[in-house]
């Protein structure tokens, strides 16, 4: 999700992402179609000129709970560029 200030806020989970079910790859519909649902999600925030925000290293950050993902949601909605949203936050780090 593209939000007026120029971040982007990718959110995901599922087969192969850091998040509940992550190493599910074997698909059969009657077995599988409860894991598309999920109590955790992976994230990467990133803006128009190629700027990441980096968690500890890395561009995603996985396993977050709905309230963090809220959380860094609105965060990055009133943020103004990569620099400003990581201002203050110990694991986050502009690229």
């Amino acid at each position: 999700m593209k939000f007026e200030n120029g971040l982007t806020i990718s959110i995901i989970w599922g087969y192969g992402n850091y998040c509940d079910h992550n190493n599910k790859f074997e698909l059969t519909p009657e077995k599988d179609i409860p894991h598309f649902k999920s109590t955790t999600a992976e994230m990467a925030i990133f803006d128009d000129n190629g700027g990441w925000v980096t968690f500890n290293g890395d561009t995603v950050k996985g396993w977050l709970t709905p309230e963090e993902v809220a959380n860094y949601i609105s965060k990055t909605k009133d943020a103004t560029s990569v620099k400003d949203l990581c201002e203050g936050e110990l694991d986050l780090l502009p690229s």
